[in-house]
């Protein structure tokens, strides 16, 4: 008995550092292949700045203040800092407070986008279902029930203080996975990341599901095609930002190409 316990831990410990040696392979190959996240940068000719709230590693969480039309601010995506503290310094360098941010629009309800959604009770906070509805619980249990989480559909045109927001459900990396437009910049959350050499990859490792994931992201590309001169950069969760909708546009064609293909190989088959 005791020499197949023993066997068993010493399974157990090499399954388990094969996985942690896993997991640091794959967070180092996503540094090194994608766009690298930086704190400040402007987007959308100065209407948005990047906010790096914190880091999972060397993997840096993203967040974004925009304009509004009436000198107060808006917020893509919160980190999980419950104090919000990085989002605080930004605004601060803006010369703005966290009375000022009215407006916040979640890509999702994963902690690390939504966890300081409690750190600015006085904004109202804007999610597709069902993530709009964790968000909601979460505020609550934080005891901040005075602005609640309001939920966004597909396709919903906003005007938040002055400014136009469009907003896309992106199913696949969670259920209620959204897309906004403002300023003429995309924000697309988890759903993909930016590529160092300038493409747009499908984030198919962390989804829930990665096919429509997939799909989301083509039915979002043919929706904004028209529009191409008029979104000038395409920002995300755990990368930096690409420029122009070209990258989600190539992308889309490729996947569209492929899924040809192989729709042709399962029909010869049969």
């Amino acid at each position: 008995m005791k020499r197949v316990t023993k066997r068993l831990l010493i399974i157990s410990g090499v399954v388990a550092g094969t996985l942690v040696c896993l997991l640091a392979l794959g967070v180092g190959l996503y540094v090194y292949v994608t766009q690298p996240l930086q704190d400040g940068v402007p987007l959308g000719g100065g209407a948005v700045t990047a906010v790096v709230t914190d880091h999972f590693g060397p993997v840096a969480i993203a967040a974004y203040l925009f304009e509004l039309g009436d000198g107060t601010v808006g917020l893509v995506d919160t980190g999980q800092d419950r104090e919000a503290g990085a989002i605080r310094t930004a605004l601060k360098r803006l010369g703005k407070t966290d009375l000022d941010l009215h407006v916040i629009l979640l890509t999702h309800a994963h902690d690390d986008h939504a966890g300081g959604t409690a750190a600015f009770p006085s904004a109202e906070v804007y999610a597709i279902e069902p993530d709009s509805g964790f968000i909601r619980q979460r505020r609550q249990q934080a005891g901040v029930a005075a602005v609640m989480t309001k939920a966004v559909k597909d396709g919903d045109q906003l005007d938040l203080h002055g400014t136009h927001i469009e907003v896309y459900s992106l199913p696949g990396h969670t259920k209620g996975s959204a897309a906004f437009l403002v300023h003429g910049v995309l924000f697309l959350g988890d759903a993909a990341q930016g590529m160092r050499n300038g493409t747009l990859g499908p984030n198919n490792v962390l989804s829930e599901d990665a096919a429509g994931n997939d799909r989301a992201l083509k039915i979002l590309a043919e929706r904004l095609k028209s529009r191409s001169p008029d979104i000038h950069h395409i920002p995300f969760g755990h990368s930096g930002p690409l420029l122009g909708l070209d990258p989600l546009l190539k992308w889309a064609n490729l996947w569209q190409m492929k899924d040809s293909m192989r729709q042709a190989n399962e029909s010869s088959k049969l």
